[in-house]
């Protein structure tokens, strides 16, 4: 009998220790990073030789938010499973959005001082710095936390000038009174990147990565899809409509709008869940697969805001903006907030190379992203010189929160202007960006109804 007991107890003992390791084993798994950006090397330059850093001026998107609309909207319906439980109300910047913008902020504090741009707890003098910001929550909250980080002893007030929680169309693509033949072309650069089908069929081009998305989401069994009768987001019903005083992406109708609206709760839930089998609602996939689901986000923005005719017309404000601050000598710096929108929008208005960021799933404008142009002066010359950088932090560095440094950076992403020449040191002529801001500024107003 002790014989039969010892067996038993030896038994049940190897039970328990099975079970626990692959509990453990499970619960390690639940929270290993399929993001692996170790060997990225940011492309950060902290000794400039013979120049010397003299002006910044940076287009930020908002960092980390929820998601534009509620659990009762659409997004409710299109997965039985649940959303991430968000910590700020829908389109708000999140808490840990505003430590990652903090981290951000003093990042740049320790960069601008390695560069000897600013001193040790900088104190700016009035007009030596701006921060101009969308008047929504999380503009103006991104901007806060950034000026906290960069400049805790500056009181930075942030500048905004419509009010608090309207849309400021300086920072949005918003269609202006056009001339007629403005919609043809627009449409037609449309139809040219969407693929053989055009913007009605891009569900076609967008194949694989919507059956990854509903994969992902278990559409096929969803509310929605029960409600509408349908097992996959539709590939070819995409519609929309110009409309002075609105963007494009506003009148868009079919798969492509329900798809990115997905996709862009999806990528918040990677940004915030701890727990990456959560975020994936318990698939497994790899970051390669992310990213392709993510390019459906990417492709909504080219056809919203990424076609230059489009990009230079609801831009020109803007880059009448940022043209001016470059050329104001008493600034030296200058944090405007706005949008992915904002800076797809860019992009393409003042033609900037096709780029796919490294370590990004969102490999266009990812979240938090800071389009920076830096100005130096260099010794012995009197030529003034630009280098324009996307500075942003990798998948790993928003999943995990963790602090930057100059030791360990976010990354730095050098930008390349389409027909315009760098020096032998990688510099742009100042005058040769200038000049690119005033040929997109007039391209833009070619079907514009003054």
């Amino acid at each position: 009998m002790n014989k039969l007991n010892n067996y038993r107890h030896i038994v049940f003992c190897s039970l328990i220790m099975v079970t626990c390791t692959l509990v453990t084993s499970c619960a390690n798994n639940a929270n290993v990073d399929i993001f692996h950006h170790d060997d990225l090397e940011p492309a950060i330059v902290l000794d400039d030789g013979d120049y010397k850093l003299e002006k910044v001026l940076i287009m930020s998107r908002h960092n980390i938010r929820s998601p534009l609309t509620g659990d009762g909207s659409t997004l409710g319906e299109i997965t039985p499973h649940e959303w991430f439980k968000w910590t700020s109300k829908s389109g708000e910047l999140s808490v840990k959005g505003g430590q990652l913008e903090t981290n951000m902020g003093q990042f740049f504090r320790k960069y601008l001082e390695a560069k000897e741009m600013i001193p040790e707890n900088w104190i700016p003098d009035e007009g030596e710095t701006w921060f101009y910001s969308n008047s929504m929550q999380r503009t103006i909250a991104t901007a806060n936390f950034f000026a906290t980080g960069m400049l805790p002893v500056g009181d930075i007030k942030i500048d905004y000038q419509k009010p608090y929680g309207t849309v400021n169309p300086i920072f949005c693509p918003i269609i202006k009174e056009h001339k007629e033949g403005f919609e043809e072309k627009v449409r037609s650069d449309i139809d040219e990147i969407c693929g053989e089908q055009g913007f009605t069929g891009v569900g076609y081009k967008l194949k694989n990565a919507y059956k990854l998305l509903e994969d992902t989401l278990d559409f096929k069994v969803s509310k929605y899809a029960k409600e509408n009768n349908i097992e996959h987001i539709p590939l070819d019903d995409n519609a929309v409509k110009f409309e002075v005083d609105k963007e494009l992406g506003d009148k868009m109708t079919g798969g492509l709008k329900l798809a990115n609206s997905a996709v862009d709760a999806f990528k918040l839930q990677i940004y915030e869940e701890p727990n990456i089998n959560k975020a994936l609602f318990g698939h497994q996939l790899t970051e390669k697969q992310i990213i392709e689901i993510c390019s459906i986000g990417d492709m909504y923005q080219e056809i919203c805001e990424g076609t230059r005719t489009l990009a230079t017309h609801v831009m020109v404000e803007m880059m009448k903006l940022m043209k001016s601050e470059l050329e104001e000598e008493d600034r030296q710096f200058t944090f405007l907030c706005g949008h992915d929108s904002t800076i797809t929008s860019l992009v393409s208005a003042l033609d900037i190379k096709e780029y796919k960021l490294p370590g990004a799933i969102s490999c266009k404008s990812p979240i938090g992203v800071k389009m920076m142009f830096e100005e130096y002066s260099k010794a012995n010359e009197d030529t003034k010189y630009i280098k324009p950088i996307m500075v942003y932090n990798t998948t790993s560095q928003l999943r995990s929160c963790e602090i930057t440094s100059l030791d360990n950076p976010p990354m730095f992403y050098d930008l390349e202007f389409n027909r315009l020449t760098k020096n032998a040191d990688g510099y742009y002529k100042y005058n040769d960006v200038i000049n690119r801001f005033d040929e997109a500024i007039e391209l833009g107003k070619q079907y514009r109804v003054e």
